[in-house]
């Protein structure tokens, strides 16, 4: 019966409920609260969540992804200039706009936190039009720590008219944590 729920719920679209809820197969390595519907953690513990009570991040409960399951989603490619003028790179990630349907997101701002500190907050409509992929590599290259990663907000800038002058401030580096309300 359960098996039927399940491919019941992903027939008509609830399949994310489901990934987003199964458990790590390894470090969580992003973080989505505020108006989340596929929570996978509990509460934010100021004992143990060290880097989030640094950052005076709180939750009672947030969905938590790992590269494999941020893998499953479609990964794009954009080949494109970070930092701005410099030479091409080739990032690779899914749309943000997926890893957040993962996450059941129904708010209208996002915030997106970076390790040390950075946090971009827009409009998610805006954010979401500009088609943003939540880069994990770089030149075929996983992003690690103190090389943008682990995860970075990247645009198609050069492919796409609209983006062409989009300032580099927008392209946050080390994303750890977003936040929809």
């Amino acid at each position: 019966m359960f098996k039927l729920f399940l491919a019941l719920a992903f027939a008509i679209g609830m399949g994310g409920a489901s990934q987003a809820q199964a458990e790590l197969r390894g470090p969580a390595i992003l973080t989505v609260t505020g108006d989340v519907a596929n929570y996978s953690r509990g509460a934010m513990d100021p004992e143990y969540d060290k880097l989030f009570d640094y950052n005076g991040v709180a939750f009672s409960s947030a969905a938590t992804f790992d590269y494999a399951t941020l893998a499953t989603l479609s990964q794009l490619s954009y080949t494109t200039d970070f930092p701005q003028g410099k030479g091409p790179h080739v990032f690779e990630g899914p749309l943000l706009a997926d890893v957040l349907r993962l996450a059941g997101v129904t708010g209208t701002t996002i915030s997106l936190r970076a390790l040390d500190g950075f946090t971009l907050e827009l409009p998610l409509a805006e954010l979401l039009a500009k088609d943003p992929i939540l880069a994990l590599k770089r030149d075929g290259a996983f992003l690690g720590l103190g090389d943008f990663g682990p995860s970075q907000l990247v645009f198609a800038r050069g492919s796409r008219d609209d983006l062409n002058d989009i300032d580099d401030s927008n392209w946050v580096w080390s994303v750890f944590y977003i936040d929809v309300q």
